[in-house]
């Protein structure tokens, strides 16, 4: 018998998690799949990459508690950002505004700040190092195969709603 959830959530990032825990707030079951261990999960390592947010990506942070969870030093306020087409340096668009266009935060300490939070959601379980190997969607669910751990142990899950938020490069959106 397959485990289930209402909803399934492929990828541990900001957005997989973000998602998770807004859902888990209102109610739905939701599991999340990462390939990670939940120690890379818990603790992430900076990786360079730094997150522009508007003014409505804060609020959602703040209604789902995680703004409150970032560290002084970690956000960042943008003032000024200018927009150029390529070379055309000639063509450039120019923004700016007296207290924020928006804020930078790096990526590393909205994973953490998710984590921490989704940890604390009873209806989210997090399962690390789970590789995602079939998806097969109906009009009433979607059912996974799932490989976990360091032992591959195959396993079935399913759920109403399959969520790819596994990066850029998302192997279960393609599917």
């Amino acid at each position: 018998m397959p485990s289930s959830a209402e909803v399934l959530v492929a990828g541990a990032g900001p957005t997989g998690l973000a998602m998770a825990i807004a859902l888990a707030d209102a109610g739905f079951a939701v599991t999340v799949l990462d390939l990670q261990p939940r120690a890379a999960l818990a603790d992430p390592q900076p990786d360079g990459r730094e997150i522009a947010l508007t003014h409505a990506s804060v609020q959602t942070l703040r209604t789902l508690g995680l703004w409150q969870r970032l560290r002084p030093g970690e956000i960042g306020r943008i003032r000024e950002a200018r927009v150029i087409d390529g070379d055309r340096h000639d063509a450039s668009l120019h923004f700016s505004a007296r207290d924020a266009l928006g804020w930078i935060v790096p990526n590393q300490a909205l994973r953490r700040v998710c984590f921490e939070a989704a940890a604390e959601r009873p209806a989210l379980r997090l399962r690390d190092r789970s590789r995602l190997l079939r998806i097969v969607t109906s009009p009433k669910q979607v059912d996974l195969e799932v490989e976990n751990g360091d032992e591959p142990l195959r396993e079935s899950l399913s759920g109403r709603l399959l969520i790819a938020a596994d990066s850029r490069f998302s192997w279960a959106r393609r599917r």
